[in-house]
């Protein structure tokens, strides 16, 4: 993770970030964290970051789980339940069982 226009980078020193200059300093480009938004521990550490003055205020994505989504699923129990009940007829259902006519 680099910021300031690529002068500093982020590193992990054990569980803690820290700042580090990237020319003249101890360390060099190949310290700083690489990010992988699919670690939830990287991501708790990064969304930490704010929170001290001497740290960049991180944005974007900072975990990311493929899964399906609500409509791919919703999709899926239909196609199950038609595969096993067969078609719905929404006439039958209307005029089954206790009807009743307002008048």
């Amino acid at each position: 993770m680099l910021f300031a226009n690529g002068k500093q980078g982020v590193r992990l020193d054990g569980f803690k970030t820290s700042v580090f200059d990237i020319e003249g300093g101890d360390f060099s480009v190949n310290d700083a964290i690489v990010y992988d938004e699919t670690s939830l521990e990287l991501a708790g550490i990064v969304s930490r970051m704010s929170q001290r003055p001497d740290m960049p205020r991180p944005f974007g994505v900072f975990y990311c789980e493929e899964r399906p989504t609500y409509e791919q699923l919703l999709w899926e129990q239909i196609a199950a339940i038609t595969e096993r009940q067969g078609q719905g007829d929404l006439d039958a259902l209307l005029y089954a069982a206790d009807t009743w006519t307002i008048q």
